[in-house]
């Protein structure tokens, strides 16, 4: 069935027809102008015949230059033109344009086609797939839409905050006193868009900050509001930053494990063949030994370095968690025996078991039980425990809590923890605990840690219990 067409087909010539018109009427005027320029200015001369050549000819070529012209213009106006009647040719009664060329044509379709976004309000599909919150509320300001993002941010249910006034989905506080006016504004039709950076309060005491936009339909029949959060903006923008410093880092250690590691390896051979050649109680051994443990430091840190900087995952398996972790506590506490630190493991026996690389989460749990038990004083106490948790939710996740004794983490130096390099140690190297994240990261989890100065910290590793 031939596809309906909103402008009839004698506008599509009439650009095709009037340029070069105008382009030959103009010559030929210009023509006979000089013609009889000519006969002025050359009175008893002949030149008739090649004048009237001359003008025959250039009407010709102003004829065929016309035609090129508007060819030229017409056909990315007909791609356009095609374009917009596919956007409302789905009109239940679409119209015929009225207009005199092509141009006039694009302009009516442009104008009919803004109700037409508008409408796009109402398909489901196109607004749950929008990337931002968007609600759509009617000229008394109840709720007529709203999308899974917006749902997802502010706790709500569609079935429940459709027909219901705005002013009821969020809670009436002074942060939410701004963006209330803007909306009543929009509402009583005293703006038409308006937009700016609002902090909202909603459900269950929860703040944030959003960019929002509020405009009118076309016709002011309903209200658009979207909401973006900055704070996953930031949080985007943070991400990009550490992926470049991660490129970075990756191109540093390439070179750094074969110009530092080897020179360091041939150092450390020669200071033990010096120190074995110096009697037990010389005290130049105090020399050696300082030597042995900076090369031992250098030689850490260019293994952190690699750790750091190379693929979290590469083999991906069925594992058993508790496994993983009394591994890798084993390891760690034979490290540190000599502090004589209690361990307590409450392990939940039934866990189901989790996708991922053995070799690189060993690595992640060492990294953090290694941070514990430096942590921990003498004689204290470390407690690991595992567990199921989010039961109910979209997605259950498995905890794995380490909580030791020690000093405890000022909160000023909570957020600094995960950035590497990093570190209040005399011997540290700021990249134990950002490994750790970037193996947990990997594998969709994340860490969260709670301290208080004093009273120890408690390392909470989640990660995801993906579907059978």
């Amino acid at each position: 069935m031939k596809e309906k067409e909103l402008i009839p087909k004698k506008l599509r010539f009439r650009l095709v027809v009037s340029i070069p018109l105008i382009l030959t009427l103009f010559t030929l005027g210009s023509g006979f102008l000089i013609f009889n320029l000519a006969n002025v200015a050359l009175p008893g001369r002949p030149v008739l015949p090649q004048v009237l050549g001359a003008i025959i000819i250039l009407g010709v070529v102003a004829c065929l230059s016309g035609i090129g012209v508007a060819y030229a213009i017409i056909n990315p106006l007909k791609k356009l033109v095609a374009k917009m009647e596919t956007a409302l040719i789905e009109e239940e009664k679409p119209k015929k344009i009225k207009a005199s060329n092509e141009i006039e044509a694009l302009s009516v379709l442009f104008n009919r086609a803004f109700p037409s976004l508008d409408r796009l309000i109402k398909d489901k599909q196109i607004l749950d797939n929008l990337p931002e919150g968007i609600i759509a509320l009617a000229k008394d300001g109840k709720v007529t839409n709203l999308n899974i993002v917006l749902e997802e941010t502010f706790g709500l249910k569609k079935s429940q905050a459709k027909g219901k006034h705005y002013s009821e989905l969020f809670p009436e506080s002074l942060e939410n006193a701004p963006f209330f006016s803007l909306v009543e504004k929009l509402v009583k039709g005293e703006l038409d868009r308006a937009e700016g950076e609002f902090r909202i309060a909603y459900k269950k005491d929860r703040e944030g900050t959003f960019w929002i936009t509020a405009r009118n339909t076309e016709g002011g029949k309903e209200k658009v509001i979207s909401f973006k959060d900055l704070l996953e903006m930031n949080r985007i923008r943070k991400q990009i930053k550490k992926t470049e410093q991660l490129a970075l880092l990756g191109t540093l250690t390439s070179g750094l494990a074969h110009e530092v590691r080897n020179p360091l390896g041939s150092f450390r051979g020669m200071t033990e063949l010096i120190q074995e050649d110096l009697a037990p109680g010389d005290e130049k051994r105090i020399y050696t030994r300082t030597m042995l443990r900076e090369v031992d430091r250098l030689n850490q840190l260019v293994e952190d370095l690699l750790n750091y900087s190379t693929p979290p995952l590469s083999r991906m398996e069925s594992i058993n968690i508790n496994a993983v972790i009394g591994e890798a506590l084993f390891i760690s506490s034979y490290s540190f025996k000599e502090k004589n630190v209690e361990t307590a493991e409450n392990y939940t026996s039934d866990l189901p078991p989790i996708s991922g690389d053995v070799e690189r989460l060993t690595q992640a749990f060492l990294n953090l039980f290694t941070n514990a038990f430096e942590a921990t004083p003498q004689g204290g106490r470390i407690e690991v425990g595992s567990r199921k948790s989010g039961i109910g939710d979209r997605r259950s996740e498995l905890i794995v809590s380490i909580t030791d004794t020690g000093c405890g983490i000022a909160p000023e130096r909570l957020e600094k923890i995960f950035d590497f390099f990093y570190t209040t140690k005399k011997t540290g190297t700021g990249l134990g605990l950002p490994i750790a994240r970037s193996i947990i990261t990997a594998h969709g989890g994340n860490i969260e840690v709670k301290s208080r100065p004093g009273k120890g910290a408690c390392f909470e590793v989640r990660l995801p219990l993906r579907g059978k």
